[in-house]
């Protein structure tokens, strides 16, 4: 028995928008935009002051694990606010003190330690410092270390926007 050639085209149609259906979905409850604000120079140069739109991927540890240097939207811990930081040091890490200044992983930074203890960096905790060390935003510096469960996702890519 010959096959009818327009229910094969209809049920190829349907398994091609369900298929782009589900990759839609799949997306959308992966990634997300986020407002960097305008104004904020937390990662100047890095991202503008003028404002951004940030795509995260809300699973960073799914396509690949966590690396020094990622940029991440984070939740503050006491604030109902989002900031964004780049990741520093990760679990195992170690946090030091040269000549007064942080020391991670036996590489010197401009930076003074403030609420960052040092030591051995916990299992599922991360040190998120700003890009511009002259930033009045706060990070690792001021809030301590960030729990992973506090990390909204990680950056995948900048657009411009509007900022707030």
């Amino acid at each position: 028995m010959p096959l009818d050639p327009h229910k094969v085209r209809r049920v190829a149609n349907r398994v091609l928008v369900s298929a782009i259906a589900g990759m839609a979905l799949y997306g959308y409850a992966r990634f997300s935009i986020v407002d960097y604000p305008r104004g904020c120079d937390a990662m100047a140069p890095t991202l503008s002051t003028a404002g951004s739109r940030l795509v995260i991927d809300r699973y960073p540890d799914h396509a690949r694990p966590m690396r020094h240097l990622d940029v991440i939207v984070y939740d503050h811990p006491g604030l109902r606010a989002r900031l964004v930081g780049r990741v520093r040091a990760m679990p195992g890490d170690e946090i030091a003190l040269a000549a007064g200044k942080l020391a991670i992983a036996g590489a010197s930074t401009e930076r003074t330690p403030g609420a960052i203890p040092l030591g051995s960096v916990p299992s599922g905790t991360y040190v998120v410092l700003n890009e511009n060390p002259d930033s009045t935003y706060p990070d690792s510096r001021v809030h301590g270390l960030i729990p992973a469960a506090r990390i909204a996702g990680r950056m995948i890519a900048s657009l411009p926007g509007s900022g707030q």
